[in-house]
């Protein structure tokens, strides 16, 4: 079919109709089309990696996340408030005859 008898082909209404019909139905079941693919993958795909990632996506649609690595991070901090003696100066000098 040459370009200019298709384009008049298509300016007929029924041509058009006909024409959205099968594009509608295509993207109607698009999406199941796409799960089942998707599903089968999980199943027999070679590669782990695939077979990892479908299943993940196939549980994400039934509403199960998948594990996510859990972190937890700590921080303390240790702070040495100083005895307060107040001004007197406080002798640690060892008394005579205590020597160890």
């Amino acid at each position: 079919m040459d370009p200019d008898s298709a384009v008049r082909a298509f300016r007929k209404k029924h041509v058009k109709d006909a024409y959205f019909q099968m594009v509608r139905e295509l993207r109607d079941n698009a999406a199941q089309r796409a799960f089942a693919r998707i599903e089968t993958l999980s199943k027999t795909a070679v590669s782990e990696h695939v077979r990892l990632e479908a299943s993940k996506w196939v549980a994400g649609v039934d509403g199960v996340a998948p594990v996510k690595r859990v972190e937890g991070r700590f921080s303390h901090d240790i702070a040495f408030n100083p005895f307060d003696y107040g001004d007197r100066p406080f002798d640690v000098t060892p008394e005579a005859g205590d020597e160890d």
